[in-house]
């Protein structure tokens, strides 16, 4: 499976995985990118710490501006509501 990922606009990506493509922000670029480091260590047989990939997560996420910290919130509780 081919996989890229081109830089949009400052907060826009455009990632193209197979045939599919999507328009992302950096957040969410930054999640795809710890999910498929899982993948590959998983793939490889390697054990892959959950704890860290939290702890990347979280200095993501005090990267974020207020308006960023608001949008992952809302995210967040629109997710938890649909689930």
């Amino acid at each position: 499976m081919k996989l890229g990922i081109k830089k949009v606009h400052e907060n826009e990506w455009l990632v193209h995985i197979g045939y599919a493509s999507i328009r992302l922000d950096r957040f969410s670029v930054e999640l795809l990118n710890i999910t498929l480091e899982h993948l590959v260590a998983l793939e490889h047989g390697q054990t892959h710490s959950t704890l860290t990939s939290y702890i990347k997560l979280g200095c993501r996420i005090r990267e974020l501006d207020d308006a960023g910290v608001q949008l992952l919130v809302r995210c967040a509780a629109w997710i938890t509501k649909i689930y």
